[in-house]
């Protein structure tokens, strides 16, 4: 049994733009332009995404990880 190869004698998975597509065409903006907060948990620094654009007021912990520890006493 063969191969499937595209035209371009790479492997079929590989052809075309299934190669490229997690690419940044630089049409991202760059991590030092979003807007940033600082954890309630574990005070380190976190930068806005795109699945907190909604409720980016409500958002206080950097991960579900500190979310579940809580906010801790001195950044309440």
């Amino acid at each position: 049994m063969r191969s499937r190869a595209a035209p371009t004698g790479r492997p079929f998975f590989l052809a075309g733009d299934m190669a490229r597509k997690h690419v940044n065409l630089g049409t991202a903006p760059a991590k030092s332009d979003l807007p940033q907060k600082f954890c309630a948990a574990c005070g380190l620094p976190f930068a806005w995404r795109k699945k907190w654009a909604r409720d980016w007021d409500q958002v206080r912990f950097c991960s579900d990880r500190c979310r579940a520890k809580g906010a801790s006493e001195e950044r309440r």
